[in-house]
């Protein structure tokens, strides 16, 4: 592994309670096994919605303890869906997080 980097991340939401977020990176966490999956999409032409995709969402359903999972690629795009899925109309307030990932 590579030598560990710490990065401070500082947020201030404008209520007086500044908060501060430490980042450790060190190396990868990854191991043989991820690789040769990640080898696996790319041989097979899939990098999104590919049977990988449905074997994860299977398995994480399975996991969570629910009939149905949906895989994004970050939060924003969670909060579509969620959106999308609560049928909300014109008019209609919504809040949420001012930071997502």
């Amino acid at each position: 592994m590579g030598e560990a980097k710490n990065i401070t991340a500082g947020y201030d939401f404008g209520d007086g309670v500044p908060i501060k977020v430490r980042y450790i990176f060190r190396g990868t966490p990854y191991g043989k096994e991820e690789l040769a999956a990640v080898k696996e999409a790319f041989k097979g032409g899939t990098l999104t919605m590919g049977p990988q995709v449905e074997a994860f969402e299977k398995e994480f359903a399975k996991y969570v303890g629910c009939k149905h999972a949906f895989a994004v690629s970050n939060c924003t795009s969670a909060m579509h869906v969620v959106t999308q899925m609560l049928d909300l109309g014109p008019g209609d307030e919504v809040i949420t997080t001012p930071n997502t990932f």
